[in-house]
């Protein structure tokens, strides 16, 4: 599927404190059967948009031109050879 939902539960056990917490990726369908569980929404995962913004988010400004630059060169590269054909 294209559309996921994470959720997070926090780690139990029997005989010792655990920290951090437990995560999942589940479909719409699962989502209240897992809140009932107890697990916890944490965000809506879109298949490669939710990774890329992310990465976008996370680097710097050189970065963020350069991936610019070869998003622009690219899209030139298709519309120069889309227009050969025509």
């Amino acid at each position: 599927m294209l559309v996921k939902y994470v959720v997070k539960k926090q780690k139990c056990h029997e005989w010792m404190v655990m920290c951090g917490y437990d995560y999942k990726e589940i479909l719409f369908s699962e989502l209240e059967e897992s809140k009932k569980q107890g697990w916890e929404f944490v965000r809506k995962k879109i298949f490669l948009i939710t990774d890329f913004c992310d990465f976008y988010s996370t680097s710097n400004r050189s970065d963020r031109l350069a991936i610019i630059g070869i998003t622009v060169g690219l899209l030139a590269v298709v519309i120069s050879i889309i227009g050969l054909f025509k």
